[in-house]
């Protein structure tokens, strides 16, 4: 297979604790806030845009490559934590719930899952202007994509189920039901269908650290 493009993502320090992320471009998206929320833990880094982050899976070589060498090569009995995210499809359930139990017989001791973005049928921003210049937020729900919100609470149940951790997009973004359009500084929460802005970014690094710690 093709190994990582930066071997050094993928090293541990022997100074202090080490935490694996890996996933695709949903993971990729959390790493800048995640090794803030972490710090002073070191962070390995496996992500690639389209990579199923999963053990067994469709893709790319260079794409397995990538999740084979953080999933399967990385010694996970000396992480602090593992945090697993993607672009989750009901498909990906059953490989999702494989490749914990196998990271738990490798000794895995903190497994975190974080679940299916909040997404929409198109890019956010131009919904989102388009709203304001009709007054009509209703649009936005009507372009939320239906299915996200049940696969994120059977991604709960299954995850759980395992023992491991699970970090919901949608109880961050949705409180109560209704979905937040705006960061603290005025701007879009996405920055297209699904990926967040950095600043949104931020309280899901600071759930998935807290799941690491506890």
């Amino acid at each position: 297979y093709t190994t990582p493009n930066d071997t050094a993502c993928l090293q541990m320090a022997s100074d202090r604790a080490n935490v694996l992320l890996v996933g695709d471009s949903h993971a990729g998206q959390l790493s800048q806030e995640l090794r803030r929320a972490i710090a002073p833990a070191n962070m390995l880094q496996a992500t690639a845009a389209g990579c199923r982050p999963t053990i067994q899976g469709k893709g790319l070589r260079s794409c397995r490559g990538i999740v084979i060498a953080a999933l399967e090569e990385v010694d996970v009995s000396r992480l602090q934590g593992v945090v697993i995210a993607g672009r989750w499809f009901d498909t990906d359930r059953p490989l999702l719930i494989e490749t914990i139990r196998r990271l738990q017989q490798r000794g895995a001791r903190r497994i975190v899952v974080v679940g299916p973005m909040v997404e929409y049928s198109a890019d956010f921003p131009d919904l989102l202007a388009r709203s304001m210049l009709d007054h009509d937020f209703g649009r936005m729900k009507k372009a939320r994509e239906a299915d996200r919100r049940p696969l994120d609470e059977a991604m709960r149940r299954d995850v759980l189920a395992t023992g491991a951790r699970y970090v919901s997009h949608f109880d961050i973004e949705c409180p109560g039901g209704r979905c937040r359009l705006f960061t603290a500084d005025g701007g879009p929460i996405h920055i297209d269908h699904s990926h967040l802005t950095p600043l949104a970014s931020i309280p899901v690094a600071q759930a998935i650290a807290r799941e690491i710690s506890r």
